[in-house]
């Protein structure tokens, strides 16, 4: 049972709950990871569709990625991404390695967020990218094959141009060579790694100065089933229910694991959470009371849930370090600061994040 009341303090909406004492968490089920459902629907693409996906993805993105890598499987002239920059960005890399020829298009949202660091790095691989508009930019036309096996790729907006380029190695002759320079968010191509790894490819990494090297083989050892994880980016908010809702959530998840977005249960721990993980599951509960500043340069798709928690939270929160969610299918920075703001909160923007004050 739940008694919410509303109050203004500071020129702040809050909620106040009073809870009964609860004794059992609610047990709560993620989707699968769409991360990992990209990544594993182009490497089943790659390897003859033989391998049987457990628990894909229903996400747009991984139904647009899988429209479109039947298309290429088709030989389609052209190719929609619709609203999605990894779909759009590996159905890129998936039609230079292959060979086939097309046009690769999408919404118009799509068509202003970036890919010329993929368009420069496919070139550079040997294949002809024609921009039909604006360089850098969808709708393009991709022409020929991958030769070279040697890339540096600007990754500074998006991790996902290399892991493009990591997923589509193993089809070319020698392999390739990747050099992710300057890469944000590069938990996700450690994920990228992980999954791949999993269908038998051969992949080495070095440090360098401003990036990490990859040395991708040729070659797969695909398995005859995957079995794609819990959603990460999509159990944050369940969790985040167990903090402003009555009752502790418990998810299937286990607390240590390669998920970028993993770290979100770090910051509901700094204010104040109660975060437990034992034998694969993690719940969380309790309360919000304490502010601070935190940065989500390695796991910027927490943004949102993490705003969530700025909300219900007393003290003055501030995200920093995710500039390029300014790059996806919206302005997530400047939507979380709209849709706090309609609520009554005090939000202001800046340009890698936001503060609740």
């Amino acid at each position: 049972m739940v008694d919410a009341s509303f109050f203004k303090s500071s020129d702040r909406i809050r909620i106040a709950l009073t809870l009964r004492p609860h004794s059992n968490a609610v047990c709560l089920r993620a989707p699968g990871s769409k991360s990992h459902s990209t990544r594993a629907l182009v490497l089943r693409h790659l390897t003859g569709d033989e391998t049987d996906l457990r628990g894909c993805s229903s996400s747009t993105d991984a139904r647009v990625l899988s429209a479109g890598l039947r298309g290429l499987r088709r030989s389609a002239a052209s190719i929609d991404a619709a609203d999605g920059g990894a779909p759009g960005r590996f159905l890129m890399a998936v039609a230079a390695a292959t060979g086939v020829s097309c046009s690769l298009d999408g919404s118009a949202r799509l068509r202003e967020r970036p890919f010329a660091p993929l368009i420069e790095a496919v070139r550079s691989l040997g294949a002809t990218v024609s921009c039909q508009g604006k360089d850098g930019h969808l709708p393009l036309d991709i022409n020929g094959r991958l030769t070279e096996n040697f890339v540096r790729v600007d990754s500074r907006t998006s991790s996902q141009f290399a892991s493009a380029l990591l997923l589509v190695g193993p089809v070319l002759p020698c392999g390739l060579e990747v050099a992710a320079l300057e890469p944000v968010s590069d938990g996700y191509l450690d994920l990228t790694v992980e999954v791949m790894r999993a269908f038998g490819a051969d992949i080495e990494e070095e440090s360098l100065e401003a990036g990490r090297l990859f040395q991708v083989g040729s070659g797969f050892d695909p398995p005859s089933t995957y079995d794609v994880p819990a959603d990460v980016s999509g159990a944050a908010f369940l969790w985040l229910a167990g903090v402003v809702g009555p009752t502790p959530i418990s998810v299937a998840l286990a607390r240590e694991g390669s998920h970028p977005d993993l770290s979100f249960l770090d910051c509901l721990e700094a204010m104040g959470a109660d975060v437990v993980s034992r034998d694969g599951v993690t719940t969380v509960g309790g309360d919000l009371h304490r502010g601070g500043t935190f940065d989500l340069s390695s796991f910027p798709d927490s943004a949102c849930a993490l705003g969530i928690a700025a909300a219900v939270n007393p003290e003055p929160v501030t995200i920093t370090g995710a500039s390029h969610l300014r790059l996806k299918e919206s302005d997530r920075i400047q939507s979380m600061v709209d849709g706090l703001t309609a609520l009554g909160l005090e939000v202001t923007a800046s340009d890698d994040g936001f503060h609740v004050a």
